[in-house]
């Protein structure tokens, strides 16, 4: 059984979770014995392969898979996908329109691409429920993989974050400037007034430029801005650590894997509400309305001030780590015929 894996083209060009969790999947396959490649079209052939695993929906992809059915290949589909309800964010999209080529695709095709696919891996219970309201798209095609973490976030040492950049106890956002999701001036907005040290981690996706410069002169003095840090590197895992406490404010998210890892690292998550969130975090986390500046400060107030829930770290340690999700990835392949079951 050859595999490989694949992603829309520009995954690659603004990287996020998507990138994460395909790389992810790709170790944990090769980790546990699987003939497992990052599909590259320039050097490989379709013909050689049994199982392509693709993440993501997009206006390209049709006929990438319509390509490898007409191959007689099977077809596994991480979905990765949500839709925004809320006008503001419908009228942030519109805004940004004729700078961004990552649009949703039109309901019909994306209908007409989940109905190509042999097995469909939505990341949560409401997303698969999305998608089957939406598409119709039969409940036993799917089968629920979550997003994981690498291990690396555990007992992590705040220290290194501490010592290089000279900040504690202070809210942390992490993740790409992005105006039609991620809603970081949002957050600047609702924290106005207040003297909680912010630090943000992440540079604007292409087309997005003047929004971080927008963030960046609407934020208070004591708001730092950091383009990078290496996911595999120590001082993001201590960053984590460092945090009082994790802030996404995002429009929404499906689920959210910064969360999963604050969580591992002992760190206090808000969130929003939009999305899986409120599935997959249970009371470990507080949330709030991302469309409410009001809400979003009282919620932070509120998380900042009070402890994590005493079981929050063994929550997140028997849910998010990698290799149980792994296991649940080699159960649907197992499910779906692709891989012989032990």
């Amino acid at each position: 059984m050859k595999i490989g894996v694949f992603a829309y083209p520009t995954m690659r060009l603004d990287p996020g979770g998507g990138m994460f969790t395909l790389n992810q999947t790709f170790e944990y396959l090769q980790r546990n014995g699987y003939d497992v490649h990052r599909f590259d079209p320039w050097t490989h052939r379709l013909e050689d392969f049994d199982l392509i695993h693709h993440f993501g929906l997009g206006y390209g992809n049709y006929d990438w898979f319509l390509t490898v059915k007409a191959a007689g290949k099977k077809l596994a589909v991480t979905t990765m996908y949500w839709l925004p309800d809320h006008p503001k964010s419908q009228r942030l999209s519109r805004k940004y329109l004729s700078r961004f080529t990552r649009l949703k695709p039109p309901p019909a095709l994306v209908r007409s691409m989940l109905n190509e696919a042999d097995l469909i891996l939505p990341n949560a219970q409401g997303e698969q429920d999305l998608l089957s309201d939406l598409y119709d798209i039969p409940k036993e095609k799917m089968a629920i993989v979550p997003c994981g973490v690498a291990d690396r976030f555990v007992n992590a040492d705040p220290e290194p974050f501490k010592q290089h950049y000279g900040i504690d106890n202070f809210l942390f956002c992490i993740g790409r400037f992005d105006p039609r999701q991620k809603n970081q001036l949002g957050l600047i907005r609702a924290l106005k007034n207040t003297d909680m040290p912010l630090v943000f981690v992440g540079s604007p996706i292409t087309g997005a430029e003047d929004y971080l410069d927008q963030c960046k002169k609407e934020a208070s003095s004591s708001t730092l801005f950091i383009d990078y840090l290496n996911p595999k590197d120590n001082l993001l895992a201590s960053a984590f650590a460092a945090a009082n406490t994790l802030v996404v404010p995002s429009f929404y998210e499906y689920p959210c894997m910064v969360a999963m890892e604050a969580l591992l690292a002992g760190t206090k998550v808000a969130i929003t509400n939009g999305g899986t969130t409120e599935e997959t975090f249970k009371q470990y986390a507080n949330y709030f309305n991302p469309h409410s500046e009001s809400d979003m400060h009282n919620a932070i107030q509120r998380t900042y001030q009070n402890p994590l829930p005493e079981d929050a770290i063994e929550y997140a340690r028997n849910t998010f780590l990698w290799d149980n999700v792994g296991r649940q990835l080699e159960t649907a392949y197992k499910n779906a015929g692709f891989i012989p079951s032990s």
